[in-house]
């Protein structure tokens, strides 16, 4: 009778630690080094009578050189180069640069969803006046931005 219930008991924090909470495990690398954009994912939900719509880019032409003393440069695929600042505290990464890719600024605090010797995704929700990209209708609104990056090799 003990086995069987120390067996539940076991099993049951076998299960507890299955589905536990994420924790920071996908963190699994340090974000020091360059990131080139590779696409991005923008979801945009205006208010009033303009109905939510995805936008999708295949090219995300930003690299972003994060470095160890907080600095960070980012240069375009036009030769723009910004240099500006982050903060990584776990899973939050926070950055100050003054530069907007479609329809956000890239200063804010972004969630890591992944972080790995690889691969870099981020994601931001911003509030604020956005210009639709087809219309040029001007409206306020939400617009989350989910930001791929892979490791530079050089």
């Amino acid at each position: 009778m003990e086995i069987k219930c120390a067996l539940k008991n076991l099993l049951l924090v076998v299960v507890m630690l299955l589905t536990a909470c994420k924790d920071e495990s996908e963190i699994s690398a340090t974000i020091v080094g360059k990131w080139n954009g590779r696409e991005a994912d923008f979801k945009v939900n205006p208010s009033g009578v303009i109905p939510a719509f995805p936008i999708h880019k295949d090219e995300f032409p930003i690299q972003l050189d994060f470095r160890n003393d907080g600095s960070l440069v980012l240069t375009d695929n036009k030769g723009v180069s910004k240099t500006g600042s982050y903060v990584q505290s776990g899973n939050q990464l926070t950055i100050t640069i003054d530069y907007s890719f479609e329809m956000i600024d890239l200063s804010g605090t972004y969630e890591i969803r992944e972080l790995t010797t690889a691969d870099l995704e981020v994601e931001i929700e911003k509030q604020g006046s956005y210009t639709h990209p087809d219309s040029g209708q001007q409206f306020d609104g939400k617009v989350t931005a989910n930001l791929f990056f892979g490791k530079s090799t050089n």
